[in-house]
């Protein structure tokens, strides 16, 4: 994934979604609305700082050169950790790091 050789398509296009079971892969436009989302949960974390008292404001950032973005950090049922910002966020990828700003 990632690579648009060979599609032939007039525009960038982006993944917004596969479907395993079909064996399909659904592409839109940088701009897609799907693309678009203001929760992101973890599984994984490395704390540099003590751990947080949850809920907690925070700025987070999910990509290197991203302003950081305000959002509220809070533990869901099973215990993981939440991230949802308050404005959405375009492209948010399972398996992208999160930076957490106090």
């Amino acid at each position: 994934m990632g690579q648009r050789q060979g599609l032939k398509l007039p525009f960038k296009a982006y993944v917004i979604k596969t479907d395993v079971k079909k064996n399909r892969v659904i592409v839109g436009d940088r701009e897609d609305k799907q693309l678009f989302d203001k929760t992101i949960a973890t599984t994984g974390r490395h704390w540099i700082r003590k751990s947080y008292t949850l809920p907690t404001k925070i700025l987070a950032k999910i990509r290197y050169r991203q302003e950081p973005q305000e959002a509220t950090l809070k533990r869901n049922k099973q215990k993981d950790i939440v991230v949802t910002f308050k404005e959405k966020q375009r492209a948010i990828a399972p398996g992208q790091t999160i930076v957490a700003y106090k």
